[in-house]
């Protein structure tokens, strides 16, 4: 028997509605933003330290002010995306962060990058929160585990095939200037098809919640007048799920900084092999988020969130351990520690892909209709505070005490989050 894709039925549901209509279009442009934004990654630290001469705590400086616009305007701009079109504001905020990289080619300073790099934060704050929210509204509440998968998958690929493109880029051109070039056109075109094929409002079945079934929800929502925490007092349940996020993004940022730099200064890794490396961990990534978004519709949502993190805690103490015998000039050669680097990355990956779709399924699920975009707005600045702090502090540990520390550090901080 056939079925509308915009209320799949039967076996078929959850791949229909994760390959169907709205929620497709919006994972293949936020897909694309993150492979932008990843381009960039590998490229920035490398153009700073080797090109301008900068010390690595002012690359922390630089990536944490990424993070703080990017923290501050979420919460911000997910409350907005309540009362305003949804598509404005991803179109609007890939556009914007399309031409930092374009900027990057230009300035010799490094100093410039700080506040290059808020306008940038600007622009992913715009686009993240409005984004989740539009695939939340896209499907029914049984299938948002499978929808967040479907954006994890996006989000994760773009992330790991980014370092992958930007060292074949370099390495093809000799030139890091040509990544962000490469990383200017993809946030371009993601912020074209936005404009083209995300539509104004879902299409899709409503989303349940206090609205009547087939409400027209208009494009300016009344509510609160502005962002409040009023909505952690009123949804107890937050606490909990923002406090281990935190504490997750907290140990990412941590490393973020530092991790690149370490591949190549300490262990000799060409941008070519780091990102065949991103490459294996993409992999990895897509398929267990194509797996883990059913799962979060069949299984209890919280456990799968404590062997997430279980998970990966345990790939940063492998990564740990190879950070120490690297730094003691111990047995591993090259090609084992490659092997080992990849190994923990990739348990690192299953660990966030197993608890970000199921997650996020949790926060729709106790979130308010009217105040979708906030809570997930709330929950971006959380995860951003972590990543504003964690890079200042990996670049200072790192100045301090040598490149183990940073991320000795951030396994322990896992382990509190998985505890």
């Amino acid at each position: 028997m056939n079925t509308s894709p915009s209320a799949p039925t039967g076996a078929d549901s959850r791949w229909s509605i994760m390959w169907r209509g709205t929620l497709p279009r919006v994972a293949l442009v936020m897909g694309l933003a993150q492979l932008g934004y990843a381009t960039v990654l590998p490229l920035l630290p490398l153009y700073l330290t080797e090109r301008l001469r900068a010390g690595m705590l002012l690359v922390g400086m630089v990536v944490a002010a990424f993070a703080l616009t990017d923290t501050l305007g979420k919460w911000a701009l997910g409350w907005a995306s309540d009362r305003l079109e949804r598509r404005s504001l991803i179109v609007g905020g890939a556009l914007i962060s399309s031409l930092a990289p374009l900027a990057m080619t230009t300035l010799r300073s490094p100093e410039w990058f700080i506040p290059l790099q808020f306008v940038d934060g600007l622009g992913s704050a715009a686009l993240w929160p409005a984004g989740m929210a539009l695939a939340v509204e896209t499907v029914e509440p049984r299938h948002q585990g499978a929808a967040m998968g479907v954006l994890t998958l996006a989000f994760f690929a773009g992330l790991g095939l980014g370092p992958a493109v930007a060292g074949y880029v370099a390495t093809a051109t000799g030139s890091y200037t040509q990544g962000f070039l490469v990383a200017s056109g993809l946030l371009a075109a993601a912020a074209l098809l936005a404009a083209v094929m995300v539509p104004v409002a879902p299409r899709e079945a409503p989303r349940a919640g206090p609205a009547p079934a087939g409400a027209v929800v208009p494009p300016f929502r009344l509510g609160a007048s502005r962002p409040s925490l009023g909505v952690v007092r009123d949804l107890p349940i937050l606490r909990p799920l923002l406090g281990v996020i935190f504490l997750q993004m907290f140990g990412v940022g941590l490393i973020m900084p530092v991790a690149i730099v370490y591949a190549r200064q300490v262990l000799g890794f060409t941008l070519a092999e780091m990102g065949r490396a991103f490459l294996g961990v993409a992999l990895t990534i897509g398929v267990a988020a194509a797996i883990t978004g059913k799962i979060a519709d069949r299984r209890a949502r919280v456990p799968l969130i404590s062997w997430g993190f279980l998970v990966a805690t345990l790939g940063m103490w492998l990564l740990v351990l190879s950070a120490v015998a690297s730094a003691r000039g111990d047995v591993l050669g090259l090609s084992w520690r490659g092997l080992v680097l990849v190994l923990a990355g990739m348990m690192l990956a299953v660990g966030f892909t197993l608890v970000r779709p199921a997650w996020l399924a949790r926060l729709a699920e106790v979130a308010p209709a009217d105040r979708l975009g906030e809570v997930f707005g709330l929950s971006e600045t959380v995860q951003g505070i972590g990543l504003v702090v964690g890079p200042l502090a990996g670049g200072f540990l790192w100045d301090l005490r040598g490149p183990v520390l940073p991320f000795l550090v951030c396994a322990v901080v896992l382990t509190l989050g998985t505890t």
